[in-house]
C-alpha cells in the first residue's frame, strides 16, 4: 500500500486494517496498521484448515481505514484466491536431533527431515505437561504410535520418539498431514533403527558436531560461546543435549520435567580438554521434554586457548562421537 492515502489525503497517514469479505481471517496482512507510505503484504493463512479443495476462490475484498481522522476514510484492495493442493510429504532422514545420527531412541528428541513436511509452527505443552501429538493439521507416528511433536516446517520436524518403541528393533515412519480429510496427504513409510539408549549435545547450527550451542553464564546472564565471545578459564558454562535410557522412572509420552530432577552424579563427569570438569548441576532442562538434559560446568584452568573438546559420560554413555567442542580463552 505504498502511498495510500483515503479519501485523498496526502501521504503520512496512519492507517490499519479493518477486515475482509467474505472470509473472515482467510488472509494474513502484515503489517496491519502503518503510516503511509507503506508497503503491506497480502497471503493465505497457512495455519487454516478445512478450506475446502483445490481451485479459485474468487476475489476477497480487504478493507483499510484511517486513524485519528474524523470521519474516517476507508479503502481497499481485491485480492484473488486460488488454492493449490499441496504435495504429500516426503520423508528423506529421520535422525537423533542433537547428533544427527540416523537413529531414534525412545523417549530423546527426533529430527523428520524431508520436503512439505508441515506449516512452520512450534509446539506447546498444555496444562497437563504434555506436547501435542497433531501440529496445524500433521502428525508423525512411528510403527503407527503418535509422535509429540516440538516444532514443525517443511523441511523439518522436531519430535519426540514414543517410548513405545522400546525393545523394537525398527520404526517405520510416517508423515501425515490432515488425515481423515478430503485434503489428506500421506509419506510413504520410512524405515529407521531403534536403539535402547543415546546421549549427545546439541551444537548451535544443530549438525551434529563442532560449534556447540553452549552459553557463557555470569552474573549479568548468559551468552552463547563462539570464538569471538570465548570462556574464561574458572568460568561457568551450560550446555543442553538429549538423552535417553537413563531414567527409570515411567512418564507419558512427550512430558516435561517442571522441576529440575540431577542425574545420579556417581555417574556423571565430564572433561574440557582432556582435563576433568566441576558440574554443578546435571539432569532435566525444567519445562523441557524429559528427553533434554542440560549440564552447567566449571572451565577448567590451566587450558589453553581455542576449541577444547567436550566429552560427558552418564553411566556407560558418552557424547565423544559427536566432537564437540567449547571456545576458552
Amino acid at each position: 500500500m505504498n502511498g495510500f492515502a483515503p479519501g485523498g489525503a496526502s501521504a503520512n497517514v496512519k492507517f490499519k486494517l479493518e477486515g475482509f469479505r467474505p472470509l473472515g481471517d482467510f488472509l494474513v496482512v502484515s503489517p496491519s496498521t502503518c503510516v503511509t507510505p507503506c508497503e503491506v503484504h497480502v497471503a493465505v493463512n497457512p495455519n487454516l484448515v478445512g478450506l475446502g479443495g483445490p481451485g479459485r476462490v474468487g476475489a476477497i475484498a480487504v478493507t483499510f481505514v484511517t486513524v485519528d481522522q474524523t470521519p474516517p476514510s476507508r479503502s481497499g484492495i481485491s485480492v484473488t484466491v486460488t488454492l493449490v493442493r499441496p504435495p504429500s510429504p516426503v520423508v528423506r532422514a529421520v535422525v537423533n536431533s542433537a547428533s544427527l545420527e540416523p537413529a531414534v531412541t525412545p523417549g530423546a528428541l527426533v529430527s523428520v527431515l524431508g520436503s512439505s513436511l508441515a506449516p512452520t509452527l512450534s509446539g506447546s505443552f498444555d496444562s497437563g505437561g504434555l506436547f501435542p501429538t497433531t501440529l496445524g493439521g500433521t502428525s508423525v507416528t512411528f510403527n503407527d504410535i503418535p509422535a509429540p511433536l516440538i516444532s514443525t516446517t517443511a523441511g523439518r520436524i522436531n519430535a519426540v520418539a514414543p517410548y513405545e518403541l522400546a525393545g523394537q528393533k525398527v520404526a517405520e515412519v510416517v508423515v501425515r498431514y490432515r488425515p481423515g480429510t478430503t485434503a489428506e496427504k500421506t509419506s510413504a513409510a520410512f524405515s529407521v533403527p531403534v536403539t535402547d539408549t543415546v546421549l549427545a549435545i546439541f551444537t548451535s547450527a544443530r549438525s551434529g558436531s563442532g560449534q556447540p550451542g553452549i552459553l557463557n553464564c555470569d552474573g549479568e546472564g548468559c551468552a552463547a560461546n563462539q570464538p569471538q565471545n570465548p570462556a574464561p578459564p574458572g568460568s561457568i558454562i551450560s550446555m543442553f543435549g538429549t538423552a535417553a535410557g537413563i531414567w527409570t522412572n515411567s512418564v507419558p509420552d512427550g512430558a516435561v520435567s517442571v522441576m529440575a530432577r540431577s542425574f545420579d552424579y556417581s555417574q556423571v563427569s565430564l572433561t574440557i580438554g582432556g582435563q576433568p570438569a566441576r558440574i554443578l548441576y546435571a539432569g532435566t532442562a525444567p519445562f523441557q521434554v524429559w528427553g533434554v538434559f542440560q549440564v552447567n560446568a566449571i572451565v577448567p584452568t590451566g587450558l589453553p586457548s581455542g576449541p577444547q573438546d567436550v566429552v560427558l559420560t552418564v553411566g556407560q554413555l558418552s557424547n565423544a562421537p559427536e566432537s564437540v567442542f567449547v571456545f576458552v580463552k
